[in-house]
């Protein structure tokens, strides 16, 4: 089974719409579960019920509890599953899951238990109800990866130690944690933070990476979300000439030429072994260094994309775990907010570039193609 677990440590920075394009791409090839545990903005399985609330014909839902603590019964979780099918000419099946209390919090601990709960109600319970043989589960977190993965060695018990369990840590990379990453180790007192991420990564790597298909278990995206805060707060900024890094493709699509050659690197087959997080912190850190030398940049966003500009001239091909989402829509900006009056996934296959000629295109490709 693989278990993709998407999370960031900062909101508003596009887990959400990866999870949907997630759930877009696997429901079709096969049996897939999107578990919402994004407490603060629950959108995802808002937006994948198809009419909102007037399905609920009981064939197709359930309501379990999951027991994350045996001695503690007030630990126990509930949650809503819901099938959901049926998408005009596509071959779709997945199922929706919430969880009744979307504040209770999660630890290492309990994380753990909770995958290991929903396993069980997955071969069982979800299978003998709906028939689904669940190959692929995503979960969407408003968690970063240091709350829900152990720290100590022996601690990497099931499932993260079965060879029939695959895990996939989606990290969405902006400026903001990255800059807090860097500047923090700089202070005594705040180091704990930046080691912590860095040793914390590694042990995943290790633990999670052994018998990984990718040989690592990190999916490092570079998302142009960013793109959305500078046209709402520096509109001034796109009425001059646009700057070498940003094409408009139509009056609502732009494109990131870094993003793009990296695409364009998986297009050719240039694919390479996997990037590690602390080398892909370093090369973007000494990348920083290279711009901050050269240029005044006040805009974090664009440094970002200066940073991005020079870590692509120093490599000559695509990481195997990295997915370079290079297109930026507008209209995506409060998306989560409009009714769509049925599934969103119909404007993910229809609509959304950025899943048909970015997110589609690289993630298949890096799923299918061997590094050199």
């Amino acid at each position: 089974m693989d278990w993709h677990i998407v999370t960031s440590s900062k909101g508003g920075v596009g887990k959400t719409l990866i999870s949907l394009m997630l759930t877009a791409y696997h429901c079709i090839h096969n049996d897939t579960l999107i578990v919402d545990l994004n407490g603060m903005n629950a959108d995802v399985s808002r937006l994948l019920s198809p009419e909102g609330d007037s399905f609920r014909e009981m064939e197709d839902y359930l309501y379990l509890k999951l027991s994350l603590d045996r001695t503690k019964p007030s630990d126990d979780r509930f949650f809503h599953f819901e099938r959901v099918g049926g998408l005009s000419g596509v071959r779709v099946g997945y199922v929706n899951s919430w969880p009744n209390d979307p504040f209770k919090t999660m630890n290492a601990q309990t994380f753990a238990s909770f995958l290991v709960e929903l396993k069980k109600k997955i071969e069982k319970e979800l299978y003998n109800k709906f028939g689904y043989s669940i190959q692929t589960v995503i979960i969407d977190t408003n968690y970063h990866f240091c709350n829900l993965f152990p720290e100590r060695r022996e601690d990497y018990l099931a499932p993260f130690n079965s060879q029939n369990d695959n895990f996939f840590i989606w990290f969405i990379w902006v400026y903001r944690q990255f800059a807090d990453l860097m500047e923090m180790a700089k202070i005594s007192a705040h180091n704990i933070a930046p080691r912590t991420v860095k040793e914390r990564a590694q042990m995943m790597e290790e633990k999670l990476g052994k018998n990984h298909p990718w040989g690592n278990p990190f999916v490092h995206i570079f998302s142009p979300v960013f793109i959305g805060e500078m046209l709402t707060k520096n509109q001034s900024f796109f009425k001059k000439t646009l700057p070498s890094w940003l094409t408009l493709e139509d009056s609502n699509t732009l494109t990131i030429s870094p993003l793009q050659q990296l695409l364009s690197f998986i297009g050719e087959g240039k694919v390479d072994r996997v990037v590690t997080f602390d080398d892909l912190f370093q090369k973007l850190k000494k990348a920083r260094g290279e711009i901050v030398t050269k240029e005044k940049i006040a805009d974090a966003n664009e440094l970002f994309i200066k940073m991005l500009e020079v870590y692509v001239k120093g490599v000559t091909a695509c990481p195997r775990n990295l997915i370079p989402l290079h297109l930026y829509q507008k209209d995506l900006l409060g998306y989560t907010e409009a009714d769509y009056q049925g599934l969103l996934l119909n404007q993910v296959y229809n609509k959304m570039k950025i899943y048909r000629n970015s997110f589609e295109i690289a993630y298949h490709a890096l799923r299918s193609k061997k590094p050199r």
